[in-house]
């Protein structure tokens, strides 16, 4: 007998505050690389964002959520970012690194001609991840300066 409460995930899985500037970000770049997605707990059922909140904090708890490439494990934490899983099951976390994990991943076979986010040159892939890196510190004073502020 099957069970009728499991839940089937057919896309990959942002779980993320609404309004967070790298959550946008996340989307940005799933949708720049083709790669059907969902947002949790906007767009998830009570029982499918119960079932993920809860894998979810089990894996913050044991310290089973990676990063590409992985930290230090003194210098690595849980913050406040977007979290990714393809299967439900296994999360990351940090939209630059998921950036450079989706980067070394083959495309799909659905998907041959994915785009890639930052360039395979390492010059320019250095230039790219300064940037993007750069935005992140500036872009997120700019948000809560005009939250706070403006």
């Amino acid at each position: 007998m099957k069970n009728k409460n499991k839940i089937q995930i057919s896309s990959a899985i942002i779980w993320g505050v609404e309004l967070s500037p790298f959550v946008l970000k996340m989307q940005a770049y799933l949708e720049y690389c083709g790669i059907p997605y969902r947002r949790l707990p906007a767009h998830g059922s009570y029982l499918e964002n119960t079932q993920t909140l809860l894998r979810l904090e089990y894996q913050k708890q044991h310290k089973q959520i990676s990063r590409y490439p992985e930290m230090d494990a003194d210098l690595d934490e849980y913050p406040a970012v977007p979290f990714f899983t393809e299967n439900g099951k296994d999360f990351q976390y940090d939209s630059t690194a998921i950036a450079h994990y989706l980067d070394q991943k083959p495309p799909t076979q659905g998907n041959s001609h994915r785009h890639r986010l930052f360039p395979e040159d390492p010059c320019l892939n250095f230039i790219a991840s300064l940037i993007d890196e750069a935005f992140d510190e500036f872009g997120l004073y700019m948000v809560h300066h005009m939250r706070w502020v403006g």
